[in-house]
């Protein structure tokens, strides 16, 4: 197979999206994760940075603590919803139209059942030979000679009246039974109908959404369980990088000395053995001189390749502007025309990529100048210098070892495995250390 599956798992893959049930779900539970990931993916993404990476970490984390506590969007649910109920309707309306068919026969047969019923009439009775003239109407004493039934006598009359009762009999039975397969046959359609409902889930726009939303709440459950929560096992983390937010330039002009104290305090959680009390003290006597430092002017497109990214991001800017433009005049144009568009989800972007006006909305960017920020001023300070790197070997993620172990396999693959250790540490020492 061209995908590289086996043409085993091919065919399961084929007859599970040929299931209308599946096929459902799967495009609801898809929508919802996509819309529901995506704050997680740029998180991540604005995090696979080096270098001063933990200034910005705490950031990213708050933007997903508050999505999820404000409730995080999903685009494209509604409309995945509506479709999912459209794929599913047909199967549902036709359990309901069996039960009807069925009840509509069960009614028929009740009713002719009900007819037979009314339409016996009681036999008449026979009047006994023995009963007296006044008692057959004879009231005026006078002698009445008894009158013979000579077609009962003969056997005639009761002969027909057993066949005709029997003839009703078998006819009322039949009916009876008819009634009963009926009823039978009106509970096993809706048997099936409970059992297709019961598997089937969701049906309605509103249940498929509802359904939607279900499936994504047990990850952002699991952020808030991690990260919000006191007794959370990355809560620490967390106030590490909010402690980590006192190094940002930026937000050190605008700060106060008491929420600074507060972030300084915070540094405990780094669990670096230096960040002792009395060393915590330190840097809050040197906290004024970085203040007043945060005050001063700065030329933030002076830094090296500040004026480089300014260009760049000013032409991607543009860029976007005029095909945002493009594709507005072609929707204008397909709408004027006779040809029907096929439907898009909206609200889904084509690129899991966040877009930025400015430098201080790039997290790497704006770590990047923050730590040339930095790099002027170290010598000024005795404490917050050796916080600065201490702090900044923290590494968000793992992707600067990803890369480490990345030229560590280009300086292999050119000298062999049989080199030195200490000349694979030097070439690889040489390599990552180009600042």
């Amino acid at each position: 197979m061209r995908s590289g599956w086996s043409e085993e798992s091919s065919k399961k893959v084929v007859a599970k999206l040929e299931d209308p049930l599946f096929l459902a779900k799967a495009m609801v539970e898809l929508t919802a994760q996509v819309g529901g990931g995506k704050p997680f993916v740029l998180a991540t993404y604005n995090l696979e940075l080096s270098g001063f990476g933990v200034v910005i970490a705490y950031d990213q984390i708050a933007k997903l603590e508050a999505a999820v506590n404000e409730g995080i969007p999903l685009p494209g649910l509604g409309v995945a919803a509506a479709r999912a109920a459209a794929i599913v309707k047909p199967l549902k309306d036709a359990k309901d139209a069996d039960v009807a068919t069925h009840e509509a026969v069960h009614a028929t047969a009740v009713a002719a059942l009900a007819a037979l019923h009314s339409a016996e009439v009681p036999a008449a009775s026979v009047a006994p030979a023995d009963m007296s003239a006044e008692a057959r109407g004879g009231g005026s004493g006078r002698r009445v000679a008894p009158r013979q039934n000579y077609a009962a006598m003969a056997g005639v009359g009761g002969a027909l009246r057993t066949a005709e009762e029997a003839a009703a009999k078998a006819k009322k039975a039949a009916a009876a039974a008819a009634v009963t397969v009926a009823r039978l046959a009106v509970e096993k359609a809706k048997a099936d109908r409970d059992e297709f409902i019961a598997k089937a889930g969701p049906l309605t726009a509103e249940q498929f959404e509802a359904y939607g939303r279900a499936a994504v709440l047990p990850g952002f459950e699991y952020f808030a369980k991690l990260f919000v929560a006191a007794d959370g096992e990355m809560w620490g983390l967390k106030m590490a990088y909010y402690a980590a937010t006192v190094f940002d330039a930026l937000k050190l002009r605008d700060m106060t000395a008491a929420s600074a104290i507060m972030r300084i305090d915070h540094l405990v959680h780094f669990n670096f053995p230096e960040f002792t009390p009395a060393f915590l003290t330190g840097l809050k006597t040197e906290l004024p001189q970085v203040l007043a430092h945060a005050q001063k002017p700065f030329d933030w497109t002076g830094v090296p390749g500040g004026a480089e990214y300014d260009a760049a991001l000013s032409r991607k800017i543009k860029l976007k502007q005029a095909k945002t433009a493009a594709a507005a005049a072609a929707a204008a144009a397909a709408s004027s025309s006779s040809v029907v568009a096929a439907p898009v989800i909206p609200g889904v972007s084509e690129r899991t990529e966040e877009e930025f006006f400015d430098w201080k909305q790039d997290p790497v960017e704006r770590a990047r100048r923050l730590w040339e920020w930095w790099m002027p001023r170290v010598g000024e300070f005795r404490f917050w210098t050796k916080a600065l790197r201490l702090v900044a070997l923290v590494q968000p993620s793992s992707a600067e070892v990803e890369r480490l172990f990345s030229q560590l396999k280009l300086i292999v693959e050119q000298i062999g495995v049989r080199g030195l250790e200490e000349g694979y540490e030097a070439r690889t020492m040489t390599r990552v250390n180009h600042f």
